[in-house]
């Protein structure tokens, strides 16, 4: 497409969630939480060179973790 580039891109997702703080309001304390989740990764995008030195680009990117978003 000349200065312009589109591609897709995906593959495997991994990331360790946690939780743990104070509910504000009602004071009340979140028990301390860390899991591991696997998952995938999906995505496209537009890439236009606006000039040797710089490039524009749009992008989407997904990734769903066992459920978790």
């Amino acid at each position: 497409f000349g200065a312009v580039r589109a591609y897709a891109a995906g593959g495997y997702a991994t990331a360790e969630l946690s939780t743990d703080g104070i509910v504000v309001g009602t004071g009340a304390t979140v028990i301390p939480d860390s899991k591991w989740h696997d998952g995938y990764t999906y995505g496209a995008g537009l890439d236009w060179k606006a000039s040797p030195e710089w490039t524009l680009g749009l992008e989407y990117k997904r990734v769903e973790l066992d459920g978790e978003r």
